[in-house]
Formats: structure tokens, sequence, C-alpha cells
């Protein structure tokens, strides 16, 4: 049933999917606020539901303009899910909107297969890694993504080695800049203060292991199943495939350095490992299998709430 109402993207899908992350929303606002509620909250809590929105509209943008996986909503449907198993995600308003500016680089380094606007597209992509990083300073490691697109799309030269690192650093320079005019330095010395930590102590929490366990488990699965049928097909969707894996492996990297372990670190990977298990959802012919597959996805996002 499930598998069936997801295997299209219809605007009703779409629509079901932008509630059902309000309905998360909601659930993680009662369970992690417990100060009063005011006018300022309210305001702030809305912005962050626009932001997540904004977030899960780019996503479905991205998989369907670069054709990630077959017309269905699985990739928006995981998304959404991963988002619900970690609830901290929702109301971090820092990494939501680095993950957003990190997508909007994603979608130019992805556009390099056309070769229009190469010098634009590579600039694009290193402003918006510039500035994911001004709000997540960890965030510079995803730098590496547009010189892998260069590769991949056989895009190399003098000039487009260099674009990506102005871009990147045009943000950090007018930060730089506006911090000096107003007499304040502490935030742009900030910026390059990289906090980590290495204790994982708070993943041994059930409503952290169960769904990082799973995840990893199918993703894994996932990439060892679709990538010798991907690999051995000349299309499009091969060049996309290898970079999806590299920003998962740069996504592990800031996970493990990240200070902060409360899940919402997770949402760095929650692109590439949706695309990566809608792949493989794909190939999977048992209807029945691939439902108890989505339930367990659903389960999983439920029982973490009462966790």
């Amino acid at each position: 049933m499930i598998a069936n109402f997801f295997s299209k993207t219809k605007p009703s899908n779409i629509v079901s999917l932008f509630f059902l992350l309000l309905i998360f929303y909601i659930f993680s606002f009662y369970k992690h606020h417990l100060e009063p509620i005011s006018f300022a909250l309210i305001a702030s809590e809305i912005f962050v539901l626009l932001c997540c929105l904004l977030l899960a509209f780019f996503v479905y943008f991205i998989i369907t303009r670069n054709s990630l996986t077959k017309p269905n909503a699985y990739g928006l449907l995981l998304y959404v899910l991963f988002i619900g198993f970690f609830s901290a995600t929702i109301h971090n308003s820092t990494v939501i909107l680095a993950n957003l500016f990190l997508l909007m680089a994603l979608r130019r380094i992805m556009s390099l297969e056309k070769k229009k606007r190469i010098q634009s597209k590579l600039f694009d992509a290193g402003l918006w890694i510039g500035v994911a990083f001004i709000f997540s300073p960890w965030m510079f490691v995803f730098l590496v993504l547009p010189y892998i697109g260069l590769i991949l799309y056989k895009r190399l030269t003098i000039a487009t080695l260099i674009l990506p690192l102005l871009g990147a650093g045009t943000p950090i320079f007018l930060t730089y800049t506006y911090c000096l005019l107003i007499g304040d330095m502490h935030f742009f010395e900030s910026l390059f203060y990289f906090e980590w930590s290495f204790d994982s102590g708070a993943y041994q929490q059930l409503r952290l292991l169960i769904p990082i366990t799973f995840i990893i488990s199918i993703a894994i699965w996932s990439v060892i199943s679709c990538s010798p049928k991907i690999f051995s097909r000349a299309n499009s969707l091969k060049n996309s495939w290898i970079l999806m894996i590299n920003q998962l492996l740069l996504a592990a990297i800031l996970i493990l350095f990240s200070p902060n372990k409360d899940g919402s670190e997770f949402l760095v990977a929650f692109f590439p490992v949706a695309v990566i298990i809608t792949n493989y959802l794909e190939t999977i012919r048992d209807n029945w299998f691939k439902e108890v597959l989505l339930w367990l996805f659903i389960s999983i996002s439920i029982l973490v709430f009462f966790l």
C-alpha cells in the first residue's frame, strides 16, 4: 500500500509528505520545548519550520531535476522519515540552513554535466559552501565536492581549479568586512575555532542507536547491491552516484568530528543516503518486501518519539 502510493510523483504524494514533516515538527516541538510559549518563540519556530519545508522541497527538486532516481517519491519520503528519526534536527536552524546551502552547492556541481556556464557553476558551488561554512565551520570539508565534480565531468583547467576557492572566499571576506566595520571581530574569529569530539556515548541511547544502526545497515547494503549495476551502464547516474558516495564519506567525517552529537549532525548524510536507498528500493521486485522495508522506516520514526 505505502510502496504503491509513493511509487509515483503525484502532487498528492508530495503534499502528504510535507504534511508528515509538519506532524514530526509539532511532536518534536512539544517534546523538546519546555519554556513558556511566547510571540518570539512562535516566530522563531515558524521560521525554522519554513526552512525545513524549503529544505525538503529542494531535496525533491534536485532528485527530480537530475534524475537521481526513477519518477517516484521514495527519496523525499525517506528524507522526511530521517528527519523524524532525529527530532533534534528539526529545531536546529543553524544546521538546517547550513544543509540548505550545501544542497544549493550540490545542485550547481551536478549541473557541470552540461557544458554551459561552467565557470559560473563552479563559483556558485564554492560560494554556497562558503555560506554554509559561516553557519557551520565543519562544512568546509565539502569544498572537496566541486573538485570531485571537475574530475567526474572532465572540466579540469587552471581556471576551474581556482574558481571554487574564490567562490568560497567571497562570503568569508564579506563577513570579515562586516565584522570589521561594526568593530566586533569575535564572530569572524569564532568561525575558525574548530571544536570536535570523538565521544560517541550519546549514540548508546536507544533513540539514536536504533535509527543509526538501521540506516547504516540499509545504506551499506544498498551501495553494495546497486553499485555494480550502475557502474556497468554508461549513463549520467554513474557520475551522480559517485558524487553521492563521496558526499556520504565527507558527511561521515563531519559526523565523526562533530562536537554536538545529538542526532542533528546526521542531517548532512540524509540526502545521499535517501538517494542511495531509493535506488535500492527500485531494484526490489517483490512488492511485499519493499512494503515491509518502508513500514520499518515509518515504525522507527514513530518509535523514537517514545524513547
